[in-house]
């Protein structure tokens, strides 16, 4: 059974933007959903599916024609040109985007937006994001994004420690105004990963992010909507083309400068100024993303002979040989022993409390599959922004009717 709040009240004046391309099982499921949370909140349906899926797509939104303006456009649209033309349509004070195939929790929603008001220093509010699979039998759940708010007062500062731990905040709440300003400087970039950066390096220029410790975003991992996307990940498109990357960057860079003088207040910064900190904030993006062995083998064909190697420590070579069968050995050996029990132990609590979740999910919602938690979210199996969050996917993904 779903679980029931009052959110009409509240959700008047936002709106939820949902851009599907060809996923129409997907777009019900998210529609109905949100029609079944919210009869106010505003959902605005940006469409280039070919016209067979826009059948199936208007057949869903029918109903519910006074709560989703629906728009259709031509498949060959550029996707940024198609959110360009879709933000300018939006007539509420906030906004988000939610992907046709993931899931946007309407507590976590309620609260950004609410906080998001409140403060005109914050230009976006979101909570904490969860990432699922589907099999037949399982449903496999990690933590994604949870890092602290981005809080800092000088807008310099923002987006240092922003790109030194990247976590894209285009997802959460914002003022219309300010999103729609961001996303149509973006479309003056050329390529999608510099469009996706500049969105939210703006929005971190522009104002503080808060980050609320309840479950927001729900982001499901499977095959890309449309695989043919360009220079989608700095990370391979360096290796292909390092120089390319460069004049992208230098091109974004002065975006960013250009969106500073126009929209930040009390920019102190002059040009080289800012392009030092723009620079500087960007190596600790682009080098966590640095794989060292990757790139070797796109190079390796230039030298077939030597093979890449990673990297060894003759100290810890010599340390292993001194210490094999010593004293050192024997407590490392008994610790590792001690260290393998407790571990045991404590997977074998976060396995009662999961099935004692199954149970109590499935007799809420009468879903199924096997929750299968990935390390980085089974301590949280027990607590009730989890409970309440997991309750809530599994109430979406049966809502197909």
């Amino acid at each position: 059974m779903m679980i029931k709040h009052d959110y009409d009240e509240n959700l008047l004046d936002h709106t939820i933007i949902i851009a599907t391309y060809n996923r129409p099982e997907l777009f019900r499921s998210l529609v109905n959903y949100i029609v079944r949370k919210s009869t106010t909140v505003r959902v605005l349906v940006l469409d280039s599916s070919r016209s067979d899926v826009v059948a199936l797509n208007s057949s869903v939104v029918g109903p519910h024609k006074n709560q989703i303006c629906y728009n259709v456009y031509d498949p060959s649209l550029d996707p940024i040109v198609k959110i360009v033309m879709g933000i300018r349509k939006v007539t509420t004070s906030t906004v988000s985007f939610c992907a046709d195939d993931d899931l946007l929790f309407f507590d976590g929603l309620l609260e950004a937006r609410e906080f998001l008001l409140s403060d005109a220093s914050y230009s976006v509010a979101h909570g904490l994001y969860m990432n699922f699979t589907l099999s037949d039998e399982n449903i496999s759940i990690f933590n994604e994004y949870g890092g602290a708010g981005i809080e800092a007062s000088h807008p310099g500062a923002r987006l240092f420690q922003f790109l030194r731990h990247y976590e894209a905040v285009f997802y959460g709440v914002c003022r219309t105004i300010d999103l729609r300003t961001v996303i149509e400087e973006s479309a003056r970039l050329d390529g999608d990963a510099f469009q996706e950066l500049f969105q939210s390096c703006a929005l971190v220029i522009a104002g503080k992010t808060k980050r609320f410790p309840k479950y927001f975003y729900a982001r499901r991992s499977g095959p890309p909507a449309d695989p043919s996307r360009r220079k989608w990940q700095t990370f391979f498109w360096f290796s292909d083309n390092p120089a390319e990357v460069f004049s992208q960057y230098a091109i974004y860079r002065h975006a960013l400068w250009r969106y500073y003088k126009l929209n930040v207040i009390d920019g102190e910064f002059d040009r080289d100024e800012f392009f030092r900190v723009c620079d500087i904030s960007h190596a600790s993006y682009f080098a966590s993303g640095f794989s060292e062995h990757y790139h070797y083998t796109r190079l390796e064909q230039l030298w077939p002979n030597d093979g890449y190697r990673f990297h060894s420590d003759i100290f810890q070579a010599l340390r292993s040989q001194s210490e094999r069968g010593g004293v050192m050995g024997r407590i490392e050996s008994l610790m590792g022993r001690l260290q393998s029990i407790s571990e045991r132990k404590k997977l074998s609590q976060i396995n009662k409390t999961v099935r004692t979740l199954e149970r109590k999910v499935f007799d809420d919602t009468g879903f199924g599959r096997r929750l299968d938690l990935h390390p980085s979210a089974s301590w949280a199996a027990d607590l009730p922004v989890f409970t309440t969050a997991y309750n809530e996917l599994c109430y979406y993904l049966m809502t197909d009717v």
